[in-house]
């Protein structure tokens, strides 16, 4: 009889099971809010809280629906109201949120920078659901022992990176017009390397690309580039060979090198193992991408998976 809680759960008994999933966008992602908000006709998605960018579960759920090509198969996993045997989906899809942002830099072209609220928000995460992730349970504790001794974080003006660093210029790093000086004994090591090994879903050379570009700064900071440099894009419908009387309309995107994650999990002890065969039928570990959002015809929407 098997004896692991993984094992368990591919033998389609056992508790129910988890998988945490970081995604980075490989073209800009409009998941859209639905109305229109001060200059932007089309805003993306936001948390109510942080005003940071999410992807909304729904959003996320019919994405990763849409990668399974057997529509029995979309029918048991994500639930059905259909047939003798109406079902809800076999685990759930909560929100996608930001862990690292793409800004950019005055050397090394782009900083990935996040913030000790946004780490703290997803270790929250993942305590939550720890104990149905027991192969991701010593990294989830790598994690959240490297922010206990983070302590309070950079200051407001201030910003830590990694040792081998690739957009500092001598003492400071500008992002966009803004200059964050570098405390002396300040250090993003340990988290940078943390995101190089774990979260971010891309071939080498580009994990290490992050980690050299890894940037901590202040959640105000943070906050202002969240809000303020996203992709906003100016539109016009073409009709008969000119501009219909619709247009322009301006839609924002979640820049390109995004990373988010979620976490999906199982609730029920009748549908252990049912998150497994979902990520072995889509061959997350061979062909993880998928496309969700709004302008999928124009190629956006489009982010890399990798679990946790």
């Amino acid at each position: 009889m098997p004896d692991k809680p993984n094992e368990l759960a591919a033998a389609g008994g056992g508790a129910p099971q988890a998988a945490a999933l970081f995604l980075i966008a490989e073209s800009p992602v409009h998941a859209g809010a639905g109305g229109a908000e001060a200059a932007l006709d089309l805003p993306i998605q936001r948390s109510v809280q942080t005003r940071w960018p999410i992807i909304n579960d729904s959003t996320l759920r019919g994405g990763l629906k849409r990668m399974l090509e057997n529509e029995q198969d979309a029918s048991d996993l994500f639930g059905s109201e259909a047939g003798e045997t109406p079902h809800p989906g076999r685990f759930s899809t909560p929100d996608a949120e930001v862990a690292l942002f793409p800004v950019a830099s005055a050397v090394g072209l782009t900083a990935w920078v996040t913030c000790l609220e946004a780490l703290q928000y997803l270790v929250r995460r993942l305590k939550i659901f720890e104990s149905k992730m027991p192969d991701a349970a010593d990294k989830i504790k790598e994690l959240h022992d490297v922010l206990a001794t983070a302590q309070t974080g950079p200051g407001v003006g201030e910003a830590w990176v990694a040792a081998q660093c690739d957009v500092k210029l001598k003492d400071s790093v500008v992002l966009e017009s803004d200059r964050f000086s570098i405390p002396q004994g300040s250090s993003a090591e340990k988290l940078a390397d943390w995101f190089c090994k774990y979260a971010v879903p891309l071939p080498d050379p580009w994990p290490a690309r992050v980690k050299s570009h890894f940037v901590l700064i202040h959640e105000e900071a943070f906050t202002h580039y969240a809000e303020r440099k996203t992709d906003v894009r100016t539109r016009v419908k073409i009709e008969n060979g000119r501009a219909a009387a619709s247009g322009p309309w301006t839609e924002e995107n979640l820049p390109v090198d995004t990373l988010l994650y979620s976490v999906l999990s199982e609730s029920r002890k009748e549908d252990a193992g049912k998150l497994k065969d979902f990520l072995d039928k889509v061959g997350i570990d061979r062909n993880p991408v998928v496309q969700l959002g709004g302008d999928q015809n124009l190629g956006r929407g489009i982010l890399r998976l990798k679990k946790l």
